[in-house]
């Protein structure tokens, strides 16, 4: 009940060309809200780019307004030219989790550029990880080898005792 409450609080401070985020949990779903209580979205359930009503999206999921881009890009481009943009890509069926998902759709329609901060978070998230991991598997090869040159040591020096 408080989530449908705030998302339509949300819903009435939208203006169209007003980029959405519906906070998923672990990752967040992005549209162009159009005016009208409706948004374009790249729909998981239907793999296309669809013109659909603002709940039917949230579901029960906050959604936020959030033209935090703003600050990296100055302005967006102009309301029409976004609306435009996503009008001219409903129906379009392709969709890449890491290169074309919904950030990148809704980046494109109101900056002009494909971009998704949240594959950018993971890719650095994967590749520090997997650094992390390189550098525990080599100190660990290192302690292993620094052991087997103790005991063999030791050994030598029993021998020669």
């Amino acid at each position: 009940m408080q989530t449908e409450i705030h998302n339509e609080r949300v819903l009435r401070s939208l203006c169209p060309g007003d980029r959405v985020q519906f906070s998923r949990g672990l990752y967040s779903h992005w549209a162009v809200y159009v005016g009208n209580g409706e948004v374009i979205h790249y729909s998981k359930t239907y793999m296309l780019i669809k013109k659909e009503n603002f709940f039917s999206v949230a579901r029960n999921h906050k959604a936020l307004k959030n033209n935090s881009r703003k600050w990296r890009y100055r302005i967006p481009l102009p309301v029409n030219e976004i609306l435009q943009r996503a009008d001219s890509h409903l129906g379009r069926p392709y969709y890449n989790l890491l290169l074309d998902n919904c950030e990148h759709f809704v980046n494109l329609c109101c900056y002009g550029r494909r971009e998704s901060d949240q594959v950018k978070r993971a890719v650095i998230g994967v590749g520090i990880a997997g650094f992390g991991l390189g550098v525990y598997a080599g100190v660990n090869e290192l302690r292993k080898i620094q052991k087997r040159k103790r005991e063999r040591d030791a050994a030598l020096r029993q021998m020669n005792e």
